[in-house]
């Protein structure tokens, strides 16, 4: 066959699929006296660093920023923790102690009495997944107290406006429809504002049970002015009544929208997980059994038949294949695998059978290393996350002072207290500081997760801040920005060959 040429273009996708991007920096201190080299005389006589004791708390109860700020103070102020980091996206901490000072039950003890609850997550078990689920429980909850506030609100809002009963009828007709609103949907922020209280602080449910507790309390004094016969539109009637359904309504909406935006956040992590398979094929006494990767122990023989995917990391006993191992190295072309070769949870099986001793539990396989890296970018906190933090902070206490101010305007000095109550619960339900706390954890979980997707893995949120004033990079290889699979895009045969049949005798 004649001669061709072809050319083809590289599609980006793969930048390192261990990508540092502080490198240039770590490299300048390596040449400088603050790091010492491994092996040196220096780096021998400097005293060992003391360990640290990680510990990764789920935590429940938080609704807003000054939740994790809270709970951050309250962790901080263990004695013998060293630091203490809580995101409110992902509703966990995660808390650096000194070994042996600080028990866990120490930990979910203070968080206890502060109003929330916790429990230790284990690490090296649910790498994520059982976020994931929390996540999706609590996306059902909201989504069935939205169902239903949407349900009661709607002919709320008709029997309001439209006046088509009279009023003592219309006002308990709104008495009837407004209360399962305010008892069943706003009982999450009912009971967080007690819980506030007991503890002597506030959060977003303080000002969301004020508000709508204020309204629909307006809403049972105009029901005891109607069996007195007073006249409703005195002070508003049971329009009090639609006002508190419309905010549990919509801020529960808001709620439900906040929990699906996690779960996109985390589809990072969700697909991460999905590399590996759940269950591992184990051959006792010669022969093969499934069993959950989770209870399979290192030094175990594990099979791995063709086109499987494998489950934990493994040398190879016996067998010969070509393993698809793209997802961490982006490299198309499959790996042959031989006895004595190391395989990888995630990787995908070729043509031949293997059997392979397990080397790494679930979660301490490679995969796992991967997951724990997103995660920990994911709950790692940028500057600008601490600044919104020192303002949250603050924020509530001086929306409760602006509303009570506004109350004594309007009333003691303007005489319509029917406004100034208005007024009031405008101030305390539009200035909940949720979206204050949650910009930049979603950012961060954004950013990370679209970065894992595309093989570039973050390390820590502070390097999304550096990216954003970078003007050079520099890469290793052409390889690691290719979509890693050519892809003819020009056939230039040489002369008296036609480019149709030259496809063809290619094909």
């Amino acid at each position: 066959m004649a001669p061709a040429a072809t050319k083809w273009s590289p599609q980006p996708r793969h930048l390192c699929n261990w990508l540092s991007a502080n490198r240039p920096l770590y490299n300048r201190l390596r040449r400088s006296k603050s790091v010492k080299q491994p092996g040196s005389a220096a780096a021998e006589t400097e005293p060992a660093q003391p360990d640290v004791e990680r510990v990764l708390l789920d935590i429940q109860g938080m609704h807003c920023a000054a939740c994790a700020v809270r709970v951050e103070k309250i962790l901080s102020a263990t004695d013998g923790v060293r630091k203490a980091r809580v995101d409110l996206m992902t509703g966990q901490a995660v808390v650096e102690c000194e070994p042996g000072r600080a028990a866990v039950e120490e930990l979910t003890d203070a968080v206890r009495r502060g109003g929330y609850s916790a429990r230790p997550v284990d690490q090296t078990a649910g790498l994520g997944g059982e976020m994931i689920r929390r996540e999706r429980r609590e996306a059902t909850g909201w989504l069935r107290r939205l169902v239903v506030a949407l349900a009661l609100l709607v002919p709320l809002i008709l029997v309001t406006h439209t006046r088509v009963l009279a009023d003592p009828v219309l006002v308990w007709c709104q008495f009837a429809l407004a209360t399962p609103i305010q008892l069943y949907v706003g009982w999450p922020y009912l009971v967080g504002a007690w819980r506030r209280l007991r503890t002597g602080s506030a959060n977003m449910d303080t000002l969301v049970a004020l508000g709508t507790g204020t309204a629909f309390a307006a809403g049972l004094s105009g029901l005891m002015e109607a069996r007195l016969g007073a006249v409703l539109s005195t002070i508003g009637g049971g329009m009090y009544f639609a006002d508190a359904g419309m905010i549990l309504t919509f801020i529960t909406l808001g709620k439900y929208l906040e929990v699906k935006a996690k779960g996109r956040a985390s589809e990072a992590i969700r697909r991460l997980l999905d590399l590996a398979p759940q269950e591992a094929t184990v051959v006792r006494n010669g022969k093969p059994d499934r069993v959950p990767v989770a209870a399979v122990a290192v030094g175990q023989t594990i099979l791995v038949r063709p086109g499987e995917k494998v489950p934990l990391d493994a040398e190879v006993l016996t067998g010969r294949s070509a393993v698809d191992e793209s997802w961490l190295t982006g490299e198309s072309l499959p790996v042959d695998k031989e006895p004595g070769d190391k395989i990888l949870a995630g990787t995908i099986n070729g043509p031949g059978a293997l059997t392979a001793r397990v080397v790494a539990r679930a979660g301490q396989t490679a995969l796992a290393q991967v997951i724990q890296l997103v995660r920990r970018a994911q709950e790692s906190k940028p500057e600008v996350g601490r600044l919104a933090d020192r303002i949250v902070a603050w924020f509530v206490p001086a929306v409760l002072a602006l509303a009570l101010a506004t109350l004594l305007a309007w009333g003691a000095l303007g005489g319509n207290w029917s406004l100034g109550l208005s007024c009031t619960i405008a101030v305390l339900v539009a200035a909940c500081p949720c979206a204050m706390g949650l910009a930049t954890p979603a950012a961060v979980l954004v950013g990370s997760g679209r970065g894992a997707e595309a093989g570039i893995l973050i390390k820590e949120g502070h390097a999304l801040e550096v990216a954003g004033r970078l003007t050079t990079v520099v890469l290793d290889k052409t390889g690691t920005v290719t979509l890693g699979r050519p892809r003819v895009v020009a056939v230039e045969p040489v002369d008296g060959v036609d480019p149709g049949e030259l496809l063809g005798w290619a094909a």
